[in-house]
């Protein structure tokens, strides 16, 4: 079976810009929605399930808010399956990055 040539006409250039415009639009959109989200946790203190080792940084631990937001915080394989509290400081799309809340008890 022989494919067919798409047949270019000013239309059809028209169409395709369109569609990528359109797709921007929406991309840029769907980041700016997801971001919001996790704004709301910056500034905040969260108790964190850590789970795992940040596999792009070592020296970091990752672990999920009690909403399933994914948390990367500077640690070791020590707080693997512990509960701790962290100060959310950076958010991005999909992850928020903080630092440990050492606990004081008076």
């Amino acid at each position: 079976m022989r494919k067919r040539r798409r047949h270019v006409s000013p239309v059809n250039e028209f169409c395709d810009d369109a569609l990528v415009t359109v797709f921007l639009f929406l991309l840029d959109v769907g980041r700016r929605l997801c971001g919001v989200g996790a704004c709301r946790y910056v500034g905040t203190v969260q108790p964190i399930l850590v789970d795992g080792v940040n596999p792009k940084d070592p020296t970091q631990v990752c672990g999920r808010t009690p909403s399933n937001r994914l948390v990367f915080f500077e640690g070791g394989d020590e707080l693997l399956g512990c509960t701790v509290h962290v100060h959310c400081d950076v958010s991005r799309t999909w992850t928020l990055t903080g630092h440990r809340v050492v606990e004081t008890h008076a």
